[in-house]
């Protein structure tokens, strides 16, 4: 747990404000955010075979 940092409960003061998306806050600081995929999509893609475009998917999500 030292080393645990969930992004959504830091940017919402763990629940004293609205929570945001990282979407939104990367957009908000000039990111690209999310590319056409988002992670309720993810399943499915696994389902389809589409291994290396979740891998893209999730390389952007840590980059941001």
């Amino acid at each position: 747990m030292d080393w645990h940092c969930d992004l959504l409960e830091a940017l919402s003061d763990f629940g004293a404000s609205t929570r945001v998306k990282l979407d939104e806050i990367c957009k908000v600081l000039g990111l690209p955010g999310k590319l056409g995929i988002d992670g309720s999509q993810v399943a499915g893609m696994y389902e389809a075979g589409q291994i290396e475009d979740i891998r893209n998917y999730c390389e952007t999500d840590v980059l941001n």
